[in-house]
């Protein structure tokens, strides 16, 4: 085993899965600084058995013996608060106790200088508690030796000064030479925790930015598939209706070249443009009937039509106007065949309008989409800049509208007076997603949310309010925290609250926070105005 291995072997004797980095910066200390109190035992043993000192050299023999059972007894048990305290009490009390039994401070060259590598192993394995009453207790047994040094006995040995010189040159090479080592140690374990530290944090970093892009990613799906849904439908409502129009138009043109054949007079072509100004001014304006009311007509004209044979659309003539006494008027100007193919155009016509309405409404709702759509992401616009909150609000509510259905009322409370803020657009939009998203699950789907605006100061505060279940007191002060839920497992990252936080906190300067009670839970951020 080369000394590198053997060092590495010693400083991981005590290590245990799952330790941080100031135990382990402890623990591979200790265990440097015990064996640099090893060497000095041994050193100090073989000088004192060279002098024959035989029963004085049981001390720092003692010293280095037990140290090896000390550190024998840490890989075993993995105690190291115990193992701490041995250490440090031995490296303390035996150079002292060697001192006392050589003869006193200059007999034995100072040896209690050895006991200052306790106060820096102290001072390196605690905290400053710790370390000053190690300190204290060195300071006592300074005390002590300073009151006993004129009564203690000096063997013959060292009753020599040029013995007591080398000692003393002896002690201070060898507490320097320990000195400078541990703490060149120390730096470099600190060093290395330090890159270790930063490494971690840099992963953790890595880790988080990865889980929110997954939220951000995961909340852009659900957003895509209602958007898909919502555009999906006036869509196909649009090209079902293109196939319809297309049969009218043809059946249309059917009926007005019959029509053209029958020779209709002035009164009769006046008359069927009357018809046609009628369906036209129906498009602009529907008639409006109760249930009962249209049933009724719309029967009454059935039988009118059946006792003459005609076959056309009684809703369609319901709808335009016509009663059983207008089509009699209507039957004295045109003959039973022209009355068949006139009745037939105006409820051509009728739906043919009907159709370009519904068409209209299915494009004018996919620019809405679209413009709302863009508006939420802030396309081709720079990414600070001056927000309307109200309509962020309402851009948001279109991109959710799949998810706010019959059962779930949005009432409005904007304060209209509320100016523009400076602020990222789109990361606020972001804000007022998780908060809807998060009232509609709340609720199950069925509720109320209220959406209110108002000025406070030189702040805008916006609050999403819902009549959901609340939330409970002891998930209430974590609620911001990353990973926290309380949606059930595999619905919820727990990651949606934390970076609405982060957005409103730490990128905007605002505040964000939650009052709940059963029945009313509202979430309130507050923005600065500039």
């Amino acid at each position: 085993m080369t000394p590198r291995n053997a060092i590495t072997w010693l400083a991981a004797l005590g290590d245990r899965p799952g330790d941080d980095n100031e135990r382990s910066l402890q623990l591979r200390f200790m265990i440097p600084t015990a064996v640099a109190m090893g060497v000095g035992g041994f050193v100090w043993g073989t000088l004192a058995v060279a002098l024959g000192l035989y029963a004085e050299s049981a001390i720092p023999w003692g010293y280095s013996v037990l140290t090896v059972l000390n550190l024998a007894v840490l890989r075993g048990t993995k105690n190291f608060p115990r193992a701490r305290a041995v250490q440090v009490l031995m490296s303390l009390l035996l150079p002292f106790a060697l001192q006392w039994t050589l003869g006193g401070f200059v007999a034995s060259g100072c040896v209690m200088i050895w006991a200052l590598l306790s106060l820096i192993a102290a001072m390196s394995f605690g905290g400053l508690r710790m370390s000053l009453g190690w300190l204290a207790m060195f300071m006592a047994l300074m005390v002590i030796s300073l009151i006993i040094d004129p009564s203690l006995r000096v063997p013959p040995q060292m009753a020599d000064p040029r013995v007591t010189r080398y000692l003393l040159a002896i002690n201070v090479a060898l507490v320097s030479c320990a000195v400078f080592g541990l703490t060149r140690a120390f730096l470099q374990l600190r060093l290395r925790a330090t890159l270790e530290l930063a490494k971690r944090n840099r992963q953790l970093a890595e880790s988080q930015q990865a889980l929110v892009q997954s939220e951000k990613m995961a909340a852009l799906g659900r957003l895509s598939a209602g958007m898909a849904h919502e555009l999906n439908n006036p869509a196909a409502a649009a090209q079902r209706g293109v196939r319809q129009l297309a049969e009218l138009v043809e059946r249309l043109g059917r009926v007005c070249s019959r029509l053209g054949q029958e020779g209709l007079d002035a009164a009769q072509i006046a008359r069927v443009e009357a018809l046609d100004a009628q369906v036209a001014e129906r498009a602009r304006a529907p008639l409006t009937l109760d249930t009962m009311e249209r049933i009724d007509r719309e029967t009454d004209i059935q039988e009118w039509l059946d006792q003459r044979s005609i076959q056309v659309d009684a809703t369609a003539l319901a709808e335009l106007g016509f009663t059983a006494a207008s089509l009699d008027e209507l039957a004295a100007t045109f003959g039973p065949p022209q009355m068949t193919l006139v009745l037939g155009r105006a409820a051509c016509w009728h739906a043919i309008h009907q159709l370009l309405g519904d068409i209209g409404h299915g494009a004018e709702r996919v620019v809405t989409i679209v413009k709302a759509l863009q508006s939420y992401t802030y396309l081709d616009q720079a990414p600070l800049q001056s927000v309307d909150l109200h309509q962020g609000l309402e851009d948001t509510l279109v991109m959710l509208s799949t998810q706010l259905r019959d059962d779930v009322t949005v009432q409005r409370e904007y304060d209209r007076s509320l100016p523009p803020i400076t602020a990222w657009a789109s990361e606020l939009n972001q804000v007022w997603t998780h908060l809807i998203d998060n009232a509609v699950d709340a609720m199950d789907g069925k509720g109320t949310i209220v959406l209110r605006t108002r000025r406070d100061g030189d702040h805008a505060v916006v609050e999403v309010i819902d009549s959901g279940p609340g939330v409970a007191p002891e998930v209430r002060d974590c609620l911001f925290d990353p990973f926290v839920t309380t949606k059930p497992v595999g619905k919820g990252t727990g990651l949606g609250l934390n970076i609405s936080r982060n957005i409103v906190v730490e990128k905007h300067g605002g505040t964000i926070q939650v009052d709940s009670a059963p029945g009313r839970t509202c979430f309130e951020v507050r923005l600065p105005l500039s």
